[in-house]
């Protein structure tokens, strides 16, 4: 699914908004009780997070979609591997036999090494070309990924 925003500010940090429409029927089902989320790629423990799914009226408009809270010291979606909302897909967990018996994992800080670069100009096209080349260089979130399913597939099973 993908996330948005709570924009009536209703939901508070720990809880999440989860209507889907069902296959056959198109019919809403909102999800409530503890449900488990995460994105790809997941590569910490805290990029697995555990929330309470809530039934909340002012969102029943939004199907199809988890909502996040806009309230909390840290967005939600940043806990989970550095993610935001521009076009994220989450996985949910509602079953019961899924959803870990244990606390949230601390979420991994993901900052930024780098300032953002100030310009006392406008941005020009040029700076664009520049901007897309360094990201195709230094993009290696796919590589990590796939190095890290070959490392967890080579590993034993062990509880954290």
């Amino acid at each position: 699914m993908f996330g948005v925003m709570d924009d009536t500010f209703t939901l508070v940090y720990g809880q999440v908004f989860i209507q889907y429409s069902e296959w056959k029927s198109d019919k809403p089902i909102i999800i409530k009780g503890t449900v488990v989320v995460t994105k790809n790629p997941c590569l910490h423990p805290g990029d697995v997070r555990k929330f309470q799914a809530v039934d909340v009226k002012e969102l029943h408009h939004i199907v199809d979609c988890i909502v996040f809270p806009a309230k909390g010291l840290r967005p939600h979606p940043d806990e989970m591997a550095g993610s935001d909302l521009d076009g994220d897909e989450y996985q949910i967990l509602w079953v019961e036999e899924l959803i870990f018996p244990k606390e949230n994992f601390p979420p991994m800080h993901y900052a930024s090494k780098d300032k953002p670069k100030e310009l006392n100009r406008p941005i020009t096209i040029s700076d664009e070309i520049d901007h897309i080349c360094d990201y195709i260089y230094n993009n290696n979130v796919g590589q990590i990924a796939n190095a890290h399913l070959v490392l967890a597939d080579q590993l034993k099973r062990r509880h954290l």
